[in-house]
């Protein structure tokens, strides 16, 4: 029986956590269809580094690499399942790819390639969402496309049996697990799912502005909030209109340049939604009060409690009068130091 690896490489912002998510529900039926899914971790909001935690691990000068012992002790639990196929996921694998198909005979790499737009203000705000980013997006004369040129050249330089590109769309109706379901020729009706969704520009700034405090305490309360609240501006992009010509030009060289040497299925519809960047709202990061007055007037009356928590642990970090990204608004520290008192 031939033994094969489909190894799915994101890359970042491009619907991993929900792929994984939905691959750990659905191990036994990825099983009755002859692959097999190895079980890792999930965090409570459903985010994961997928097979990274088993198969990379920091050297003795801090750099990722293959882990030996990881990769045979999955290995061994593939021979152990019966299936012919081991599917393994992680983001981590856009770097490792190289690494881990030697180890197998038959290797299908799967990836999404996502506008360098979107990719980029994704990634930005993923910067504010996990890594405490404090400064606005800054955008210089050309368009980072880093994404396509570290895949193109992983593609360019190592060979794999089989590699299949898919286009990650925007629009409201792409269902990224749907698709990749489809991709694994599998028949399964996939319920649309949003799984570690970019902020709304309010929810943004907020987070950005609660960056410059040490609050690794209430990380979790904090994102689970902000992500479960979409209200405020979800269709915008950051990016300042005297560059969008340029921008979008620069993006769409980019796309076809990858095209025409690795083809992207539903590449037309990619190209399309490139072109017409007409529907998103332009936002500036001007570091006013707005965003700072709506969410705390949100957290005042809708989590109490986690909203005192929150305002002692600032009040308790921030000089008097308050020195930030954001001069804390009157109205809202009036409301903090009353909170405070009772």
């Amino acid at each position: 029986m031939t033994k094969r690896l489909i190894l799915h490489i994101g890359p970042p912002k491009t619907g991993t956590s929900a792929i994984q998510k939905w691959c750990a529900d659905h191990q036994q039926f990825l099983k009755q269809q002859g692959i097999f899914y190895p079980s890792h971790a999930l965090s409570s909001n459903h985010i994961s580094s997928g097979h990274a935690e088993q198969l990379i691990m920091q050297n003795q000068d801090g750099k990722r690499e293959l882990n030996p012992e990881g990769l045979e002790a999955i290995n061994n639990e593939f021979l152990a399942s019966g299936c012919n196929t081991l599917l393994l996921s992680s983001e981590y694998f856009f770097y490792h790819a190289h690494e881990i198909s030697p180890h197998f005979t038959h290797v299908q790499l799967i990836g999404y390639i996502r506008s360098p737009l979107a990719q980029f203000e994704s990634a930005y705000n993923q910067t504010v969402k996990r890594h405490g980013q404090t400064k606005p997006l800054k955008f210089g004369r050309n368009l980072h496309t880093t994404t396509l040129d570290k895949l193109h050249q992983l593609l360019h330089t190592h060979t794999f049996d089989k590699v299949t590109l898919r286009a990650y769309l925007e629009a409201a109706e792409f269902n990224v697990v749907q698709d990749f379901v489809e991709c694994l020729n599998l028949t399964y009706h996939v319920a649309p799912v949003t799984i570690n969704p970019s902020y709304s520009f309010e929810s943004l700034e907020f987070k950005r502005w609660l960056n410059q405090f040490d609050l690794a305490t209430y990380q979790t309360e904090i994102d689970t909030i902000l992500q479960s609240q979409q209200k405020g501006t979800v269709d915008y992009t950051l990016l300042p209109e005297e560059l969008s010509a340029r921008y979008t030009k620069q993006a769409l060289q980019a796309v076809k340049l990858f095209h025409r040497d690795f083809k992207i299925h539903n590449y037309q519809i990619l190209l399309s939604e490139l072109s017409d960047q007409g529907t998103l709202e332009r936002k500036e990061q001007r570091d006013d009060h707005l965003s700072l007055n709506w969410w705390g007037d949100y957290l005042y009356n809708h989590h109490r409690k986690f909203y005192r928590q929150l305002c002692k642990s600032i009040s308790q970090q921030q000089s008097e009068p308050p020195v930030a990204l954001f001069t804390a608004p009157r109205s809202l520290t009036d409301k903090l130091l009353r909170l405070l008192k009772h």
